[in-house]
């Protein structure tokens, strides 16, 4: 398992596991971390090539 700290959009610390990432999207200034279905998902404060950068580092040891 591939933990990535995010803050989401009320400000808390969230820990997303990058294998389960299923996509993002942009939605604003935020981006919208989806785990297979739009009922699970997490909204974070950052642009979504942020986002994806801090995913696909997770690979590295």
């Amino acid at each position: 398992m591939k933990l990535v700290r995010f803050e989401d959009e009320y400000g808390m610390e969230t820990y997303v596991n990058a294998d389960q990432v299923t996509h993002i999207r942009a939605m604003g200034e935020s981006t919208v971390i989806h785990f297979g279905s739009d009922k699970h998902t997490v909204t974070v404060k950052m642009p979504a090539s942020a986002v994806a950068s801090a995913l696909a580092g997770a690979d590295k040891p």
